[in-house]
């Protein structure tokens, strides 16, 4: 029996606005990696992946376009979807008539097809909202923030209708900054930055009973997550102007206001026939009942 493994990537640089990515692997059976890798991580692969990204550089964001080819290993089969293709933009902190709001905004839509079992296309809309960071006394900074998000399917898990979601994501985000400088000897000098900082978060809990789940796109979690962290980092600069980082420590931790956070369902263990994962998105064979959302 004849066996092999194609694996490699390659990245050309067209001009300096456009970039073009392409990766493989790829096996000649299932049972490859299972049977000859020594890798522990490469024989627990649900599937390999391959793909071509092809990204232009805009003024105020940038433009792409992907494919994406997943090779059953572990788990899937003919009804594991294969992204051909996905175009998507994105802009961010676009300040129309120069004044203090931000705008942003991220929009793909994707088609997934599959041997076996219905096919599916999406569009993500996602705009955002911002401002610039509200001082006060010079000492914390106040900066707002929130995503609209819209997703539409063509198609639904028990029936060939189309469906949507509407959902939101806000945070308030609270930042301070103390530095000292010490000069030293030679022209040289070291700076020393504390940046303690609290983040906000909340996701209301969306009814997805009716969403087929592909990717990361599909299963929003509910969240209201408070996140406080302290960075510290020590700089220095030589005689020439020259900077280096000596230190970069970041502390943080998460606190799940009212309750611990919860999925928008309970998902089964990798590789079931009902629902997959982000890297190995398996779908149903059969039609599957309605389950209840949050």
């Amino acid at each position: 029996q004849t066996r092999a493994m194609i694996s490699g990537t390659h990245m050309q640089q067209v001009n300096p606005d456009l970039r073009v990515m392409a990766s493989a692997f790829l096996v000649s059976d299932p049972e490859y990696l299972n049977q000859l890798s020594n890798s522990g991580a490469q024989r627990a692969m649900p599937s390999s992946d391959s793909g071509l990204l092809v990204n232009q550089r805009l003024a105020n964001g940038n433009l792409y376009l992907l494919g994406q080819y997943l090779q059953p290993l572990n788990a899937g089969g003919k009804e594991t979807f294969q992204r051909v293709p996905e175009l998507g933009h994105g802009f961010a902190n676009y300040a129309p008539f120069g004044g203090p709001a931000l705008l942003g905004m991220d929009s793909r839509a994707a088609h997934f097809y599959r041997e076996q079992g219905f096919q599916i296309s999406r569009v993500d809309l996602l705009p955002s909202f911002s401002t610039e960071q509200w001082q006060i006394g010079h000492v914390v900074g106040f900066t707002p923030q929130i995503k609209l998000r819209e997703t539409y399917y063509t198609h639904s898990v028990a029936s060939a209708e189309s469906t949507h979601r509407e959902t939101l994501w806000a945070s308030l985000e609270a930042a301070s900054s103390l530095a000292r400088r010490f000069d030293r000897e030679g022209g040289r000098s070291m700076l020393h930055t504390i940046e303690p900082k609290i983040v906000y978060e909340y996701v209301p809990p969306t009814d997805q009973s009716e969403i087929v789940q592909i990717d990361d796109v599909d299963n929003l979690t509910k969240k209201n997550l408070l996140t406080y962290s302290l960075q510290s980092r020590l700089l220095g600069q030589n005689e020439k102007g020259m900077t280096r980082s000596w230190l970069d420590l970041t502390l943080a931790q998460s606190y799940h206001l009212g309750s611990v956070q919860t999925e928008a369902r309970q998902f089964s263990f990798p590789g079931s026939p009902q629902y997959g994962t982000a890297t190995q998105p398996v779908q149903p064979r059969r039609p599957l009942r309605r389950r209840a959302g949050i």
